[in-house]
């Protein structure tokens, strides 16, 4: 799961919550994206589109770290 980049998973492990990721992870894998926007019509497209992109499984524009991804946002507005 992407969201467990970043350390999270890391951290949620030396807290003793290393279930919970495991268990959010599985459960979040079984539902279909959505696009962001189509949740949030007030976003501007740019950003949604950078966001989608970040979060899509098969278009490798995964950022590699925390200021990797904060950048793309930026970028997007």
């Amino acid at each position: 799961m992407k969201i467990a980049g970043f350390g999270l998973a890391k951290a949620f492990d030396q807290a003793g919550l290393s279930g919970v990721v495991r268990a959010w992870a599985r459960t979040a894998a079984a539902w279909p994206p959505v696009p962001v926007r189509e949740r949030l019509l007030s976003l501007p497209r740019s950003l949604a589109e950078a966001i989608d992109e970040t979060l899509a499984e098969t278009t490798g524009a995964v950022p590699t770290s925390a200021s990797a991804l904060s950048r793309t946002l930026r970028n997007a507005l």
